[in-house]
C-alpha cells in the first residue's frame, strides 16, 4: 500500500459524508429499491458503470474496498459479509428488472432483464 492511502482514504470518507448530507439537505433519494446503506455501497458502482457503458463487472477486491463497515475499526470485512449484502440486494433488485449475476474469478455484473420494461409497459396499459 502507498503511503498516501490512508490520508486518500480518510478524504474519500470525508467526500463522502459531505455528498450524502448534501443530498439528505436537497432531498435527493436514491432510486426506490429499498436497499440499505450498506448494500447501496456495493450496488451503487455496478449502477453507475452500468449507466456510463463501462465494463458494468466489478472484482471482489473492488467491492471488499467500496464496502465500508458501520464500525470505524472494522478494516477487515468477512468476505461472507458481502455475499450476504450481494444476495440481499440481489431479491430487492429482482421485482424491477435487474440481476446482480456473479463473473466466476471476476465479481459481478449488473444486467438489466430482457424484455422486462416492455413486460411492465404492458400490465401498466391494461
Amino acid at each position: 500500500m502507498c503511503h498516501l492511502c490512508p490520508q486518500l482514504k480518510d478524504r474519500i470518507n470525508e467526500l463522502e459524508e459531505d455528498v450524502r448530507q448534501l443530498r439528505e439537505a436537497a432531498g435527493i433519494t436514491l432510486p426506490e429499491f429499498g436497499l440499505t446503506d450498506s448494500e447501496w455501497q456495493i450496488i451503487g458502482p455496478l449502477f453507475k458503470r452500468h449507466r456510463a457503458g463501462q465494463e458494468p463487472a466489478i472484482s471482489h477486491d473492488q467491492i471488499h474496498t467500496l464496502y465500508k463497515p458501520r464500525q470505524a475499526d472494522a478494516d477487515d470485512t468477512d468476505p461472507h459479509t458481502i455475499k450476504v449484502l450481494v444476495s440481499r440486494a440481489r431479491k430487492k433488485l429482482k421485482p424491477y428488472g435487474w440481476e446482480i449475476q456473479p463473473i466466476y474469478g471476476k465479481g459481478y455484473t449488473l444486467v438489466k432483464t430482457p424484455g422486462f420494461e416492455d413486460n411492465a409497459r404492458n400490465k401498466n396499459a391494461a
